[in-house]
């Protein structure tokens, strides 16, 4: 019994504790502030702050941005291939053979071996990419002025050659764009520093040559140590690279495009000339959308003529064995030029070999080849280029005539306006890259004026003349100038390498000689230079 009373009274007295305990804190919930500012329902935001909408916002701003630098730079470079006053801006007033400018002696020549990288913006792929070059003579001096000229080329996944821009303060940006991620090999080469590379022969330099303005006697200009090209950049350092990383902007270039309004200058391209090479195949950025089926009921007609130098020559050879002459046009032919005919010789050479320089007697040859019975048909083609020949023999103003006047012959004026002259469809093919580097002999006085900066002055103006006067334009300069192998010789590429503009040629004469783009999207695009 005193055990049970026990227990009982215990239970009791821990009762009691308990209740006054939960009295207790009732009274300290009754009287104590709230914690925190009771909401009204009305003051509780409809949509809460979400950081997943900030980032997005955020990275939609970034995207637009790099879409933005996109589209600048793509014009930047197309622009750049044929901005022929810009090619020549820092060197305009230097140009003259003989001509020393003050502070532009050879002291003051650049040198590879001291100039630098200074800078580079390498972004993923399918971006526009850029180094800047900082030249600096061959005591390490840094340069203030323009007048180098730089090549820069990318070997990796793919091959492609940069378009440099000289800002004229002594640096040299190089743009490029690179489409597959990896590691990509720098290649910079000098040619020439104080714009040597630009200068135009003297003015007797015609006469003084033989019937075709060449073979001009060795030594008639003093010694010669302008080119450059055999200086290592950097003092040959190697592992000169650049790593690209993954795409970030997705979907085709043409996407990237979409924001690109209305042209202020534009031109009919067959052949955008834009590209890379990758195992072998040259892949155009923005690709050709030919329709290659041939009509029911196409028969052959018309003839195509290929006026031009031994790189056209080649042409002709290589198309003679495929459908281009072998079932869709009924002819093909070739005049083989240098200055004039190579075949010209004999009296004819004699008589001429003291003759200046005459760009009639070029045009005659054009003129006649255009009033043949068989060119005197719709369905005809004249494929015309002149330009390598005529790079080391005359003065840059001399070729400007000789392209306006080819122009004023080839149209004639009809109720007020310029229209083709001639039945037959012309098309001007651009000039191929040269490899210099590859010459048997450097600094040698045939060969002084026969620059890569001189050809790709000429090409720019003639390809911007005839993108002007309403001609089709096929432009193989890119093309050739990032071919991994290079040329065979200082001029001349393996047959391959046309292989594509061939198959272009075939497409376009199915169509009857008119371009069949069936995205209007990427025509636009290609067509468009500048806003």
């Amino acid at each position: 019994m005193p055990g049970i009373m026990r227990f009982r009274c215990f239970r009791n007295c821990l009762g009691i504790v308990l209740l006054l305990c939960l009295l207790y804190f009732k009274d300290m919930i009754n009287n104590e502030p709230p914690l925190t500012r009771v909401v009204a329902p009305k003051e509780f935001p409809l949509h809460p702050p979400n950081v997943n909408t900030n980032r997005l916002q955020a990275k939609k701003s970034s995207i637009s941005r790099r879409l933005q630098d996109f589209t600048h730079d793509w014009l930047r470079q197309r622009r750049a291939r044929v901005d022929w006053k810009n090619i020549i801006k820092p060197c305009a007033d230097n140009m003259a053979w003989g001509l020393v400018k003050d502070q532009w002696g050879k002291t003051n020549r650049s040198s590879a071996t001291t100039s630098d990288i200074i800078f580079k913006d390498i972004r993923p792929a399918g971006e526009f990419s850029k180094i800047f070059i900082q030249s600096k003579t061959s005591d390490n001096r840094t340069k203030l002025i323009g007048g180098d000229t730089w090549r820069v080329y990318l070997r990796g996944p793919t091959s492609l050659v940069a378009t440099v821009f000289d800002h004229n303060n002594g640096t040299y940006e190089a743009l490029f764009l690179i489409t597959e991620p990896g590691v990509y090999e720098l290649m910079i080469y000098l040619d020439y520093s104080l714009c040597e590379g630009f200068k135009d022969p003297p003015l007797d330099w015609f006469i003084i040559g033989d019937d075709q303005g060449a073979h001009q006697r060795e030594g008639v200009l003093g010694t010669l140590d302008e080119y450059l090209v055999k200086q290592p950049f950097e003092t040959g350092q190697p592992n000169l690279t650049v790593t690209v990383t993954n795409a970030q902007l997705k979907g085709p270039l043409s996407d990237k495009l979409e924001r690109l309004g209305s042209c202020s200058e534009t031109c009919k391209y067959l052949w955008d000339g834009f590209g890379q090479w990758k195992n072998g195949q040259w892949t155009p950025y923005l690709k050709e959308s030919y329709n290659s089926r041939r009509p029911q009921n196409y028969t052959q007609s018309g003839t195509l003529w290929i006026c031009g130098d031994s790189i056209g020559m080649r042409l002709y050879r290589s198309i003679k064995t495929r459908p281009l002459c072998k079932s869709l046009y009924q002819d093909c032919g070739n005049s083989y030029m240098w200055t004039y005919y190579a075949q010209n010789k004999g009296l004819n050479a004699r008589l001429e070999n003291d003759l200046d320089f005459r760009p009639q007697k070029v045009i005659g040859i054009i003129v006649d080849v255009l009033r043949t019975p068989t060119m005197q048909q719709e369905e005809s083609v004249l494929l015309l280029n002149l330009n390598l020949h005529f790079v080391g023999k005359i003065n840059f103003t001399t070729y400007q005539k000789l392209i306006d006047d080819l122009i004023l012959v080839l149209k004639a004026k009809e109720h007020g306006e310029r229209v083709p002259k001639y039945k037959a469809k012309i098309i001007w093919k651009s000039s191929t890259a040269v490899c210099n580097e590859k010459a048997s002999s450097f600094n040698i006085t045939n060969g002084r004026f026969f620059t890569t900066q001189r050809v790709a002055l000429f090409n720019a103006y003639s390809v911007t003349a005839m993108c002007k006067a309403g001609f089709d334009v096929i432009d193989v300069y890119s093309l050739t100038d990032s071919y991994p192998q290079r040329c065979n010789d200082q001029v001349h590429y393996h047959d391959e390498v046309f292989n594509t503009m061939e198959t272009m040629l075939e497409q376009y004469k199915v169509h009857y000689n008119k371009k069949l783009d069936e995205d209007e999207k990427q025509d636009r695009i290609k067509r468009c230079i500048s806003q």
